[in-house]
C-alpha cells in the first residue's frame, strides 16, 4: 500500500500546472519527442519543460530514453501507470486515518442493558436510609415514616430516571419527613454509597438487549464507542465486561466510560468524554432512553439529528415524543444503518 501511496501522491503533482498537462497531451498525440520540440511546440522554456517532464518519470507517467549518438538528445514517451487506489489508500494520502472517525455515546442503563436491578436496589437503600432516619429524628420528637408504596414502585422509579442517586435518596428521604440537615446530607452520602455497593454486584445478572453486539461490532472500524450512566463507573465496566462488550469501548487503551460516582450524568459528562476522544462535536452521536438523556446531549451542543432515543419499553413512547427539540425516536439500534 505505501507504494500505492507514493505513485498517487507523485501521479498528481504531475496535473497540478496547466503547462503539465499540454505536455502530457502532446506526447499522447505526439509520442517520442526530445526537449527541444515540446519547448518549441507548446511555447514553454525548454528548462521548464525538463523539470516537469522530471517529475513525471519519477511518478511513472513518462519513459525517458537516450537517442543514439555521442551526444544524444532524451526522447520522452507516455508510460502505461497502474495503481490500487480504494478508501483506506485515500485516507493515508491526505492525513485522514483518524480524522474521519465518529463518537457515540450511550447511556448504559436500559439503552445497552436492561438494568433489572434498579429499581430494587434503590428501594432496600432508601428504607435503610429512612428506617435510620427514624430511630435517629425519634429521640427529637420529629415523626419519620416511611414513604408511600408507590415511590418504590418501577414506574415512579423509571419516571424520574436521569436524576442523579443523591437525588433519589434525598427525595425519598424528604417524602418521609426528614428536614434539612447535616444529618439528612449524612445519611444521604451513607445509603448512596450502599446503593453502589450492592448494585456493583446485582449488575453482573444484567443482560444486554440483543442489537446491542451486532451493532458494535457493525460499526467499530468506523466508530469509537463512550459510555455514561448514574451507576458507578465499576458496576458499568462488571456489566459490559460480563455481556462481553468492554474491549469497544475503549480509545488506546483508555476505557471511554464514566459513572455517576465520578460525574453525574450531565453535559459535563458529554463534553468530557468528547475531549478523551479528541473528536470534532459534529462527530458525535448520542443515543438514551429517556428525555434526560436527551437533555444532557443538547446541552452538551450534540445537534437533534444525531440524537437518538430508544424506546426499550421503560419510557412510555408517548413521553418520548413530547421531548423537545425533536429527535429521532429507533425501536433498534440496527435501525441506524450508517454514521
Amino acid at each position: 500500500m505505501e507504494k500505492d501511496i507514493k505513485k498517487i501522491v507523485n501521479y498528481a503533482k504531475c496535473f497540478d500546472k496547466k503547462e503539465k498537462i499540454s505536455i502530457l497531451h502532446f506526447l499522447l498525440s505526439e509520442n517520442k519527442n526530445t526537449v527541444e520540440n515540446i519547448s518549441k511546440v507548446l511555447n514553454i522554456k525548454s528548462s521548464t519543460v525538463y523539470k516537469y517532464l522530471k517529475q513525471m518519470i519519477k511518478a511513472g507517467i513518462i519513459n525517458q530514453r537516450k537517442l543514439p549518438g555521442k551526444k544524444g538528445k532524451l526522447q520522452f514517451d507516455i508510460n502505461e501507470v497502474s495503481f490500487t487506489i480504494n478508501q483506506k489508500v485515500i485516507k493515508n494520502i491526505f492525513g485522514l486515518e483518524n480524522t474521519g472517525k465518529k463518537l457515540i455515546i450511550f447511556d448504559v442503563d436500559d439503552t445497552l442493558i436492561r438494568r433489572t436491578d434498579i429499581v430494587e436496589e434503590l428501594s432496600f437503600a432508601a428504607k435503610n436510609a429512612i428506617k435510620e432516619a427514624k430511630r435517629i429524628f425519634q429521640t427529637q420528637g420529629i415523626p419519620i415514616s416511611m414513604a408511600p408504596k408507590e415511590l418504590f414502585k418501577p414506574d415512579w422509579i423509571h419516571s424520574k430516571y436521569g436524576n442523579s442517586i443523591e437525588w433519589y435518596m434525598g427525595t425519598l428521604l424528604g417524602v418521609a419527613g426528614v428536614p434539612e440537615c447535616k444529618i439528612k446530607e449524612d445519611l444521604i452520602r451513607k445509603y448512596v454509597k450502599e446503593y453502589y455497593n450492592n448494585i456493583e454486584s446485582s449488575s453482573t445478572n444484567c443482560k444486554l438487549f440483543e442489537d446491542v453486539k451486532p451493532f458494535l461490532e457493525k460499526m467499530k472500524s468506523e466508530t469509537y464507542f463512550a459510555a455514561m450512566s448514574n451507576s458507578s463507573k465499576k458496576s458499568i465496566i462488571k456489566m459490559l465486561e460480563v455481556n462481553d462488550i468492554l474491549t469497544y469501548f475503549n480509545k488506546e487503551g483508555n476505557l471511554l466510560i464514566l459513572g455517576g460516582d465520578e460525574i453525574v450524568k450531565s453535559k459535563e459528562v458529554v463534553q468530557q468524554l468528547i475531549r478523551m476522544t479528541d473528536i470534532d462535536i459534529k462527530n458525535v452521536l448520542l443515543i438514551g432512553d429517556t428525555g434526560a438523556d436527551i437533555k444532557v446531549a443538547v446541552e452538551a451542543g450534540i445537534h437533534p439529528n444525531k440524537v437518538f432515543a430508544i424506546t426499550r419499553g421503560i419510557t412510555p413512547l408517548e413521553i418520548l415524543k413530547l421531548i423537545k427539540p425533536k429527535v429521532k425516536i429507533i425501536n433498534s439500534l440496527l435501525e441506524i444503518k450508517y454514521i
